[in-house]
């Protein structure tokens, strides 16, 4: 199960300099990803006028990583709950598609 494997690389990370340098870089070139597609939607008009698309992009790789660790952890959340919750606070998926 790679969230697992994701939990165990995170823990490895906290004591080893070479792997959390390695693993940061992934993660700043995966959120640079998302603020470059928030700045998209800024543009088409689908996130508010003061938006940061890189605070947007914070909150996404957040909550991404927030799943990987329930869904590892307590093991009962899916995709479609991610999503459904997301709704909840005004967030309609179909928005980022």
């Amino acid at each position: 199960d790679l969230k697992r494997i994701a939990l165990l690389g995170w823990s490895e990370a906290q004591r080893n300099e070479n792997l959390r340098v390695t693993m940061r870089g992934f993660y700043v070139a995966f959120r640079d990803l998302l603020a470059a597609a928030a700045a998209r939607w800024k543009e088409a008009g689908l996130l508010h006028g003061n938006s940061s698309p890189d605070n947007v992009a914070k909150a996404l790789l957040a909550v991404i990583l927030g799943f990987v660790v329930e869904a590892a952890i307590i093991g009962d959340a899916g995709p479609e709950d991610i999503a459904a919750g997301l709704g909840g606070l005004g967030v309609n998926k179909g928005d980022f598609r």
